[in-house]
């Protein structure tokens, strides 16, 4: 959520947009709302009891989900997570347009940011661990788009990818590598197995 609200100042750059902006925007205040009240969830789930088929089935299981997970979506949690999460995504999209004017390629901030969450956004959509394939693709063709020549597109892109996601990796493996020699792993494993089964 907090990085399809980063695109919505860069689609609005677009006159053409400004229906689809208000319609995403529309959309996330509706599905927020829905997400926090689990007396609507349940409704849904029951209208849907007794009805077969297996588009039904599978709505009725991703409702099943929600459900279970609507603590999580309780405002007084979903609120500060999505200001953290604003505050993260902005981070990086605004060291993503530091990179753009080291490299010379001059966009405003606003379409910056655009390119960074659209691209992260992509590469969600593209199902991929951390959205590889995907997110690169999105953020070389936006940049070209916008008149990058494209040998500064990949540059940019694989420089903003290494210092974001695969840092982040790095950093995961270090600690999980320290954590196996340590032994804390399996006691933590372990401690959960035997928790479980009493």
């Amino acid at each position: 959520l907090a990085v399809l609200l980063l695109c919505l100042p860069g689609l609005s750059l677009y006159p053409a947009l400004h229906p689809v902006v208000m319609l995403m925007s529309l959309a996330g205040a509706l599905m927020l709302l829905f997400l926090s009240r689990e007396a609507w969830i349940r409704a849904a789930i029951s209208r849907l009891s007794g009805r077969s088929g297996r588009a039904i089935m599978l709505l009725r299981h991703a409702l099943g989900l929600l459900r279970q997970a609507s603590t999580c979506h309780a405002g007084w949690i979903v609120l500060p997570a999505l200001l953290l999460g604003l505050l993260a995504w902005g981070s990086e999209a605004v060291g993503f347009a530091w990179l753009l004017h080291w490299l010379g390629i001059e966009l405003s901030l606003r379409y910056a940011v655009f390119v960074y969450a659209a691209s992260m956004l992509a590469g969600a959509v593209s199902v991929m661990p951390g959205g590889l394939g995907g997110a690169e693709a999105a953020m070389i063709g936006l940049l070209t788009l916008a008149g990058a020549r494209a040998d500064s597109a990949v540059a940019a892109t694989i420089l903003i990818r290494l210092t974001t996601l695969w840092f982040a990796v790095g950093l995961g493996m270090l600690v999980l590598g320290g954590l196996r020699r340590s032994g804390a792993v399996e006691s933590a494993l372990t401690a959960k197995l035997v928790g479980g089964n009493e």
